[in-house]
């Protein structure tokens, strides 16, 4: 049987729990490192980054430090971020604009909290999202890595839906129901991982401009087990970011593939995947996300797969599916 947490009270005599084995951290103290680390990734994120820094600010469990990853923005984010006084903010600056992944890195590099948590610009946490969260971790056996929790989603109108994460409690990369990974859809901002996951497995990809998290979920998956708090504690908004650059996105699923190849022997997996990237290339054509290309010759196609080296294998051995559906969908 587990220990049981020791309680511990914020400034509002709330309880909230202190791990087994864990010190009840000096927050008035710089030195002592926090129970968690809170990491927010901003690029151009006037709009909506005060909310998400407040909705951290207001955690019933008060012991973390929030760092903020200002990813070379070019509008009002600074000085909004410069705004709060708040001691427990740690500011991280990019000269330039360097992606999601290197983001999540130096928030991750910089943290000293015995948790990691995430936080996106136009997002914000619950208030009792960290107390939960740790209570959670203070109740489940060591092989537990990750705890995350239903959302809310708001789309552009406003409109608030209730958002059930997936279930994570089955073995292998795959769900076949979906024919898709078994962590699609789980959101990083509804996830607190152990920072020893990142000890023992390294950093995001940065070779993946989206689905970096995705990527590293599959990754914790195959060493630690996740436990799934059925409630919402994370509010996102859905708009037109990176997952929305289709190019982009088509390369991930490609990483994904020379990545972890063991998940192209499901026949009906890679069959889903490969009418994604279908999907995807006619969006780009469609939309103009990349510019128009000379006239494409079959034999080329056939013979020599694009050599973009992000692609590598994984482009190779989709090869022959594509070539059969070019015909049908790629070439007017």
């Amino acid at each position: 049987m587990p220990k049981r947490p020791s309680p511990a009270r914020n400034k509002k005599n709330r309880i909230f729990i202190i791990p087994a084995g864990e010190p009840a951290h000096d927050m008035a103290d710089p030195v002592s490192p926090p129970l968690a680390s809170i990491i927010l990734r901003a690029y151009n994120s006037e709009n909506h980054i005060a909310e998400a820094i407040e909705s951290v600010l207001a955690q019933t469990c008060p012991d973390f430090e929030l760092i903020i990853v200002d990813d070379g923005s070019t509008d009002a984010t600074a000085k909004i971020i410069d705004g709060f006084k708040d001691p427990r903010i740690v500011r991280k600056s990019h000269p330039s604009n360097c992606g999601a992944s290197r983001a999540s890195n130096t928030g991750v590099l910089a943290s000293r909290g015995t948790y990691i948590g995430f936080v996106d610009s136009d997002d914000y946490w619950l208030s009792e999202k960290l107390e939960e969260m740790v209570r959670c971790f203070s109740l489940l056996p060591p092989e537990y890595g990750v705890v995350y929790s239903d959302m809310w989603e708001i789309d552009p109108a406003g409109t608030r839906k209730y958002w059930h994460s997936p279930e994570m409690d089955t073995p292998g990369l795959v769900n076949r129901d979906i024919a898709d990974h078994r962590v699609s859809w789980l959101g990083n901002g509804a996830v607190l991982i152990k920072k020893e996951c990142f000890d023992t497995l390294g950093l995001y990809d940065e070779e993946f401009r989206c689905y970096e998290d995705r990527e590293f979920f599959m990754r914790i998956s195959r060493k630690y087990r996740f436990y799934h708090i059925r409630k919402p504690f994370y509010v996102y908004r859905t708009w037109q970011g990176i997952t929305s650059n289709l190019y982009e996105v088509c390369i991930a699923r490609l990483l994904l593939l020379k990545k972890y190849p063991g998940t192209a022997q499901d026949g009906q997996f890679l069959a889903h995947q490969c009418d994604l990237l279908i999907q995807y290339i006619r969006g780009i054509r469609d939309q103009n996300h990349i510019p128009p290309r000379p006239p494409v010759n079959r034999k080329v196609v056939g013979q020599n797969p694009p050599q973009d080296s992000r692609m590598g294998k994984a482009c190779r051995q989709l090869r022959d599916r594509m070539k059969a559906l070019l015909d049908r969908h790629l070439i007017p």
